[in-house]
């Protein structure tokens, strides 16, 4: 319902991407206002990249316009912690993707005219995003000439509130427009050579089928193997490339559960049992919650739609009550407000009147002019072609036979909770309705439930007790080597997180930002002060610093020594494999020697590199093809031994039929590909500074 019918009834709570966002602020309005800023303090920087920084008032600013729109989109003032995250998360992203592609976009002259940016509006080429946002909800019926009353409305309006919605929008339609044509630049210019594209068919489709002796590196002992530090120094300059790491910390840390006590739990049981018999006593439910802190569910339930526990109120009289009783850590009371008979479908018309532009009042009378003249004998349909803006005006602003649910709430309740013959009007975010209830389908009965709550909680005697225990701990505790020791003789469950500095908390505790927070501003071996998170105290010990980029040899030690004494097993294993091969140059009198097992596997391919009995062999895999046929290998290292490799049998493919239809997968496979990786490699390459960590 509506011109601009992108909002509806069962939307997602959270839009998704850069015109998602404009979008929806440009329908709902208000992107941004005069709240004063998340930031008291002053700082330079909350992100530079090559040179260019965003300062921390700047992000806030942009965030509050993400947030805006989440508040106009949902109806709710409060944003919980974790919705703001990921509010945060979208700006950030929508930034990087500014400032990094916005230079690359200038640097290849990539631009949008007026002309383009008309034809996507108003012109052959409409924008799928204009077209949704001026489409009739119910048919789906796109109408230009709404897109250009819109804008010549917005050019009429001095108070500059319609351009502020809407150049958002029309900034987000640009830049996706350039960021599309940038990404088909670089596609464009994709090449794969033909060579390539048999080679690779080859590689995909040609088989093996091998025998092959492996000589586990756990048949040497680890202690036969002494690496000195000299050899460990080798090892980690020639391979230290593979140990690169991102900044992190490492992080052990105990927990308090705060749990209600006996005497909290006889403390909500007495409390409840008073208040079951003052809600037994009152006449009306809505204001008796309202005055306990609670709010009413005015939905009305259908049979097998309530719990279980309370399943049983739905054949009794009106009044009769259930509870207390406890059900998801809650005691509650339930009582039958009331029972009433529902459509379960309804055939409804309508004329909708928009407020945009207009004074609401004047709009309400213009409805009530209508009203009267059907009554008066005016036909519906001339009236609602006459000055309905919605695209059922075309059928007299007839909707058809709809289910409960979808209608925006307003209209639903109006139409299931109205007789036939009714017209009520109604508001909702399109606009005021006047609403002419054709016809009512089955009905049903349905019940409303009232519900007293009153959840289980400890009391704050209970968080005093746990708080003291937690703290004691602290304060005994203030090394690595005692934290460790006393949660073992305390037997307390100690448990390990590795964090990243934006990362908003540890999995499993509640708001726990604060403590990652900390490891970023610690020692190495230091202990954190207790902190409450949810129902619980926790105390952390700073295991590891890890910084960005590769890793030191000494924090690594152990990982090094790991993989150069199986290294130096390699070889010792290769030097003996080979000298048997010189010798006897015999898979099976080689294996029966060692006390090696031959085995067998077939369909190896150098793609997948899979060998049965033993998974993923990169190595043989590379070396195999390039042996003959019945010709043994030379010893080969793998992820699991060394091998012997004797191949029995070569599979060559089918010859290539269509060597255009084989380039062009893999041309598309690789074009798939272009928008992740060419972006990644920017970021990579733009050497990006990360402050968040010290404002969020």
């Amino acid at each position: 319902m509506g011109v601009i019918g992108t909002i509806r009834n069962k939307a997602g709570w959270l839009i998704i991407g850069i015109i998602g966002f404009s979008l929806a602020a440009f329908i709902l309005g208000d992107l941004l206002n005069n709240n004063k800023s998340m930031f008291s303090e002053q700082s330079n920087k909350i992100v530079e990249i090559g040179g260019e920084s965003v300062s921390p008032q700047e992000f806030d600013t942009r965030v509050k316009r993400f947030e805006d729109n989440f508040k106009a989109q949902t109806n709710n003032e409060e944003i919980d912690a974790e919705t703001m995250d990921q509010l945060r998360e979208q700006t950030w992203n929508q930034m990087l993707n500014e400032m990094i592609l916005g230079k690359e976009h200038e640097k290849a002259g990539v631009s949008i005219s007026p002309l383009e940016f008309m034809d996507m509006v108003q012109g052959k080429n409409i924008h799928p995003q204009i077209r949704q946002a001026f489409s009739d909800p119910k048919t789906g019926e796109f109408n230009k000439a709404n897109v250009i009353k819109f804008l010549k409305s917005m050019d009429e309006d001095q108070t500059g509130a319609t351009a502020e919605k809407w150049l958002p929008f029309e900034t987000s339609l640009k830049q996706e427009r350039v960021n599309q044509k940038y990404s088909n630049l670089i596609k464009a210019g994709l090449y794969i050579p033909s060579a390539f594209v048999k080679q690779d068919y080859v590689d995909k489709n040609r088989n093996a089928k091998i025998k092959y002796a492996l000589f586990p590196y756990n048949s040497v002992s680890d202690s036969s193997i002494k690496i000195s530090e000299s050899e460990l120094k080798d090892y980690y300059n020639e391979h230290k490339n593979e140990y690169k790491q991102d900044n992190s910390r490492n992080i052990d840390y105990v927990v308090f559960d705060v749990e209600p006590s006996k005497e909290d739990r006889a403390a909500v049981e007495k409390d409840i049992i008073k208040i079951n018999q003052e809600f037994k006593a009152s006449s009306n439910d809505s204001l008796f919650l309202a005055q306990n802190m609670l709010k009413m569910d005015m939905t009305y339930y259908a049979k097998g739609k309530l719990s279980p526990k309370i399943d049983s109120l739905f054949n009794s009289p009106v009044g009769a009550m259930i509870g207390p009783y406890f059900e998801n850590n809650t005691y509650k009371i339930s009582k039958l407000n009331s029972s009433k008979s529902f459509p379960d479908s309804v055939k409804a018309r309508h004329i909708l009147l928009s407020y945009e532009g207009r004074e609401k009042e004047k709009v309400k009378e213009r409805v009530d002019s209508i009203k009267k003249q059907i009554k008066s004998g005016k036909p519906f349909e001339a009236l609602a072609a006459q000055y309905s803006i919605d695209g059922s005006k075309t059928k007299g602003g007839d909707l058809g036979w709809f289910k409960e649910g979808m209608m925006v709430k307003p209209f639903n309740d109006a139409c299931f909770s109205g007789n036939k013959g009714d017209m009520p009007i109604v508001e909702t975010q399109f606009g005021i309705h006047l609403i002419e209830i054709l016809d009512l389908g089955k009905t049903t009965k349905k019940v409303r439930i009232a519900t007293y709550e009153q959840k289980l909680e400890a009391s704050s005697g209970t968080y005093d007790l746990a708080f003291n225990k937690a703290n004691e701990f602290a304060g005994r505790n203030n090394t690595a080597e005692l934290f460790a020791k006393s949660a073992k003789d305390s037997k307390l469950n100690k448990r390990n997180a590795e964090v990243r500095e934006n990362e908003r908390g540890i999995p499993g505790l509640d708001g726990s930002r604060e403590l990652v927070r900390w490891s970023f501003t610690s020692k190495k071996g230091d202990v954190s002060k207790v902190y409450l998170f949810g129902d619980k105290y926790v105390i952390g010990v700073l295991n590891e610093i890890r910084e960005k980029g590769i890793a030191p040899m000494e924090q690594i030690k152990n990982e090094l020594t790991t993989a150069a004494r199986k290294e130096k097993k390699g070889k010792m294993l290769v030097e003996k494999l080979a000298s048997e091969v010189k010798a006897l140059n015999n898979l099976d009198q080689i294996a029966q020697k060692l006390n090696l097992k031959v085995q067998e596997s077939e369909n190896v391919n150098f793609t997948s590199a899979n060998v049965m009995g033993v998974g993923r062999e990169l190595e043989l895999a590379g070396a195999l093809f390039t042996l003959k046929v019945g010709v043994l290998s030379a010893p080969i290292k793998g992820n699991q031994g060394v091998y012997l490799v004797l191949p029995e049998s070569f599979t060559e493919p089918a010859p290539l039929k269509d060597l255009g239809e084989e380039k062009t997968a893999s041309e598309r496979s690789f074009k798939q590909r272009a928008d992740y990786e060419v972006f990644s490699a920017l970021k990579e390459k733009a050497e990006i500074v990360d402050n968040r960590g010290k404002f969020y």
